[in-house]
């Protein structure tokens, strides 16, 4: 609990003096990544997921392909973790500081080539763009889940987001990138369903997405998701392989109602009404906006069920960039950064509540 009262205290302080202060962002940005690295080797065992990869790495040993037949992990983290246990040896906490640092740092590559050419799609240099703004917002939106419990989703996620920087930049480079994400974590195929948009140019209209807005919550609250939730229940009991990949997630225990589904798409909602207003017309946003929309919509629809949240988290978890890119590069009001701080505390709040503290 102290851990994680110090990130928020440490990450709220950054997030408003890096508003005002003129600082070198790139030193605050590598101090405030290896402190977040740092805190994240104390994590606790009541976070999910803790004591399996615990379990996962102290089993490794120094043959790669006797390591990879362990588990069901993915290949490239599997090589990746023995690497590490061959430097760290069987203490787990390098292994959990190697990860986040390495997931912190591709993110902040990947937004510093992000921003400096999405302006209107033309290069843009300014010495005083806020890199450690959106830094703090991916910690607090969905970087703490990847970073503090699904190591290899946030590690695959990392990979994906400096692809999508690079993408137009250098097209080996995005390829590649692409391809280590996969490697990383094979949940990542999904988000092929929406890379059209980004191949094919196409940027949606303003008055589209408020449309689209303004008819997913009907998904939650007219009582679909059940419909929904059954359907792919019997579609995944069906299906063996899917159903033993998969059913860590898929139990009844893992379904999930109340109060705080309704809350959580209400913060969403709002999120969108902010990401909407600040819409630039580049094609990066456009594809960000809409791969958001789109996650929140199979959210909406799947709300209750685990392993549909953490799909359409992969759609979501680009907003992160989205509000900095408007902090640095519009006049913001005071209204909209106090909208935009209160789903951080709601973002902090909910992260607090699944470390089980």
């Amino acid at each position: 609990m102290i851990i994680f009262f110090i990130l928020v205290c440490f990450s709220l302080f950054l997030f408003l003096i890096s508003l005002k202060v003129k600082i070198n962002n790139k030193i605050i940005a590598y101090i405030y990544i290896f402190a977040v690295a740092l805190l994240a080797t104390y994590r606790s065992e009541d976070i999910p997921d803790t004591i399996a990869y615990k379990e996962f790495y102290n089993a490794l040993g120094n043959n790669l392909i006797q390591n990879m037949n362990l588990t069901y992990f993915e290949p490239g983290f599997v090589t990746l973790a023995t690497i590490i246990k061959l430097i760290g040896g069987n203490n787990h906490q390098v292994f959990f500081f190697i990860i986040t640092l390495l997931n912190l740092t591709l993110i902040y590559k990947g937004i510093r080539i992000f921003y400096k050419y999405e302006v209107n799609g033309t290069l843009y240099i300014q010495r005083s763009i806020k890199y450690v703004v959106p830094l703090v917002l991916y910690v607090f939106t969905f970087g703490y889940v990847f970073n503090f419990i699904t190591l290899r989703a946030g590690l695959a996620f990392s990979f994906l987001f400096l692809a999508l920087a690079y993408y137009k930049v250098n097209y080996k480079k995005s390829i590649l990138l692409f391809l280590i994400a996969l490697n990383c974590h094979d949940a990542i195929i999904i988000i092929l369903i929406i890379m059209p948009f980004l191949i094919l140019n196409i940027k949606l209209k303003k008055v589209i997405y408020y449309v689209w807005l303004m008819y997913i919550p009907l998904f939650y609250f007219l009582g679909i998701t059940n419909i929904f939730i059954e359907f792919i229940f019997t579609i995944v009991k069906g299906i063996p392989i899917i159903y033993e990949r998969f059913f860590p997630y898929i139990g009844e225990e893992n379904i999930v109602n109340g109060i705080g589904s309704s809350l959580r798409i209400a913060i969403f909602f709002v999120l969108g009404l902010i990401l909407i207003k600040g819409y630039t017309g580049s094609l990066k946003y456009s594809f960000i906006l809409t791969s958001y929309f789109l996650g929140l919509t199979i959210n909406c629809l799947f709300i209750n069920l685990a392993v549909v949240g953490r799909i359409s988290e992969i759609f979501m978890a680009f907003v992160f960039v989205l509000p900095g890119l408007y902090l640095n590069y519009k006049k913001y009001t005071l209204k909209y950064l106090f909208v935009l701080i209160i789903i951080l505390l709601y973002f902090i709040i909910s992260n607090f509540r699944i470390s089980g503290y």
